[in-house]
C-alpha cells in the first residue's frame, strides 16, 4: 500500500519554533556564541534549508543541550528515547539503531514507516505525554493539512497550465508563496481551496486525507444546490473546507474523503485485513481471523442489514450470557439509526433494518453489562455471520444509554460499538491482550478520543466547576467519529461501500 502517515506525524511531532529554540540551546551549550531561535533560523535559511530539512539531515543526530543524541523536534518526541527504543526492540546497539533511523531519513519518518510495525515507542520530552489540541480546528488542521503535500499539489496545478512557462516544484512554489508574504496554510485558505488543481477539479487538496472537490460536491448534494454556488458561498464567507468541516460539516454529517487510500477487499478466505502501511489505520484494524467482516458477510448489493431483537426473540434465542436482557427502547433505536446514517455517509454502505435475525449482519439489544457501557462480539447462536451489539441497561451506564442522542456519552457508546462491528479495534489492544502480538499501537501521546472514538482516553480535557470532565475541542457534538476512525473505515470500505473500489492512491494522484 502506498498510503503513509509519515506526513501526519511530521505535522504532529515537528514544531518549528520549538526545534529552533532547542537547536539554539545546543549551540549555546557548546560555547558557539549567543544563539536565539531567530538567529538559528537565519543561519539555516542561509544554508538553503528549512528547519525540517535541517532536523532530518543533521539535528536529529546531533548532541542536544543536555548532552543526549538528538535535537528534539517538539515537546512530544524525545529523539534519544526513541533511538533507545529502536535499539531495545532490535536487540542492537545504539549505533546500529542510529544507522537504521538515518537510513529511513529521520526519527519521525522512521516511526511512521517502520518503527510502529516493530512497536517502538515514542515518548515526550517534558512531563505529560499527551498532545493537546486546544480546539477541534487545531486537530483537523493538524490532521488534514500537510504543507509538503499541499505544495506538491499546488506545484502540479501550476505546471499543468505551464504557469510562467516553467515546471514547478514544491520548493519553487514554497519560495513564491514566501515572496508573496504567505504561508502555505494562508495560501490554501485564501486561494488554493478555490483554485483548479492539476486534474481540472476545483480545490488544491491539502493532504492525502481530504478531497476538496468531493467535499464541495457532497455539500451541494446535502443542501440541493450547485457546486458552483457552494464554492461561491465558501469563498464569500472566507471559509475554507477544513474550517467549514470543523464548525459545520461534521454536524451535518459530511465526511472528508481521502485521496490516498487503497480500499481493502476481504471477500476471500481470510478475514483479517492486511496492513496498510499507515500506522493510524493499522492501529485500529481488527486482527482476529474469526471476526465477521462486513466485506465478507454482507451481500453483493452493498446492504448491511440490522435488526433490533424483540422481547420474544430474546426469550427464545438467549443471545448473550448476561442478565436482564431487554429490547432496545425507541430512543435507543433512534440513536442507532442516526449512527447508521453517519456511517453510511463515511463508507458508502447502505444500512437497512430487517425484521429477521437470519438476514441481519448487526443485531442489537440491551443487557446488564456491569462496568461496560456496551459490548460487541461476533456470532449469534449458530449464526456466525453476524455481530451482536449490546448496551448496558442496569449498571453505571444505564442513564447515559437511555437517551443516546448526538453529542451524548450514550451516542458515543453506540458509535464505538458499531466501529467494532465494522472492523475497528481499540488502539491499545496489545497493551490489554497479550494475544494481539501483531497489533499496531499508535503513540500514547495521541491515543485519545480526540483522534479516535475507539480509544478509552478522554485526552484533551479539563475539569468543569461541578467536577465533570469536558473536552473543549469537541463542543457541539463531543462524542463522534474522529479523523483516524474515518481514515480506517475508508481503508476498509472505500467510500462506496462493501468491497468498494472508489479512491486512488496518493502516488497515483501525483503521477
Amino acid at each position: 500500500m502506498s498510503t503513509s502517515s509519515a506526513p501526519f506525524f511530521q505535522n504532529l511531532y515537528f514544531d518549528e519554533n520549538y526545534y529552533l529554540t532547542e537547536k539554539a540551546k545546543a549551540l549555546n551549550a557548546n560555547g558557539e556564541g549567543e544563539w536565539t531561535a531567530a538567529t538559528t533560523a537565519q543561519a539555516i535559511a542561509d544554508a538553503h534549508m528549512t528547519p525540517w530539512e535541517h532536523f532530518s539531515r543533521f539535528g536529529a543526530f546531533e548532541q542536544n543541550a543536555n548532552g543526549a543524541i538528538g535535537i528534539n523536534p517538539s515537546p512530544f518526541f524525545s529523539v534519544s528515547d526513541y533511538l533507545s527504543s529502536v535499539a531495545y526492540v532490535n536487540y542492537s546497539s545504539l549505533t546500529a539503531a542510529i544507522n537504521e533511523v538515518r537510513e529511513a531519513g529521520d526519527p519521525i519518518t522512521h516511526y511512521a514507516t517502520k518503527g510502529y510495525i516493530k512497536n517502538c515507542t515514542v515518548s515526550s520530552v517534558e512531563e505529560g505525554d499527551m498532545v493537546v489540541f486546544p480546539t477541534r480546528h487545531d486537530l483537523n488542521k493538524t490532521f488534514y493539512f500537510n504543507e509538503g503535500q499541499y505544495l506538491e499539489n499546488k506545484a502540479a496545478a501550476l505546471s499543468s497550465i505551464n504557469f510562467q512557462g516553467q515546471s514547478w516544484t514544491a520548493e519553487s512554489t514554497a519560495k513564491a508563496l514566501a515572496n508573496a508574504g504567505m504561508t502555505a496554510w494562508e495560501h490554501f485558505v485564501r486561494f488554493g481551496a478555490f483554485e483548479q488543481d492539476a486534474f481540472g477539479d476545483i480545490g488544491i487538496d491539502p493532504s492525502q486525507y481530504f478531497d476538496i472537490s468531493r467535499y464541495y460536491s457532497d455539500k451541494a448534494d446535502l443542501i440541493g444546490s450547485s457546486v458552483e454556488d457552494v464554492i461561491e458561498a465558501f469563498h464569500a464567507a472566507h471559509l475554507d473546507p477544513i474550517s467549514h468541516y470543523t464548525h459545520y460539516g461534521f454536524l451535518e454529517q459530511l465526511t472528508p474523503r481521502a485521496t490516498g487510500l487503497d480500499p481493502i477487499y476481504m471477500q476471500n478466505e481470510s478475514n483479517v485485513p492486511p496492513r496498510s502501511g499507515d500506522a493510524l489505520i493499522d492501529s485500529l484494524l481488527i486482527r482476529e481471523d474469526t471476526w465477521a467482516s462486513m466485506n465478507r458477510i454482507a451481500g453483493d448489493d452493498n446492504i448491511v442489514h440490522y435488526h433490533f431483537l424483540s422481547k420474544e426473540e430474546i426469550a427464545t434465542e438467549v443471545p448473550i450470557d448476561y442478565p436482564n436482557e431487554t429490547p432496545m427502547t425507541e430512543a435507543q433505536i433512534r440513536g442507532f439509526e442516526q449512527a447508521f446514517e453517519v456511517l453510511a455517509k463515511m463508507t458508502g454502505i447502505s444500512f437497512e433494518e430487517t425484521s429477521r435475525t437470519d438476514n441481519a449482519q448487526i443485531i442489537c439489544m440491551n443487557a446488564n453489562l456491569g462496568i461496560s457501557s456496551g459490548i460487541t462480539y461476533t456470532g449469534f447462536g449458530t449464526k456466525e455471520d453476524a455481530v451482536i451489539v449490546a448496551l448496558d441497561n442496569t449498571g453505571s451506564s444505564k442513564d447515559a444509554n437511555a437517551n443516546p442522542v448526538f453529542g451524548t456519552p450514550g451516542f458515543e457508546t453506540i458509535c464505538h460499538e458499531l466501529g467494532h462491528a465494522l472492523g475497528l479495534e481499540h488502539p491499545f489492544a496489545k497493551q490489554m491482550d497479550a494475544d494481539h502480538m501483531e497489533h499496531t499501537n499508535i503513540p500514547k501521546s495521541i491515543e485519545t478520543k480526540a483522534m479516535t472514538i475507539m480509544s478509552y482516553e478522554e485526552g484533551n480535557s479539563t475539569s468543569a466547576s461541578d467536577g465533570t470532565i469536558v473536552a473543549p475541542w469537541c463542543e457541539n457534538g463531543t462524542f463522534y467519529y474522529s479523523p483516524q476512525d474515518i481514515l480506517a473505515l475508508q481503508y476498509l470500505y472505500g467510500t462506496d461501500g462493501i468491497n468498494g473500489s472508489e479512491g486512488v492512491t496518493y502516488d497515483d494522484v501525483l503521477a
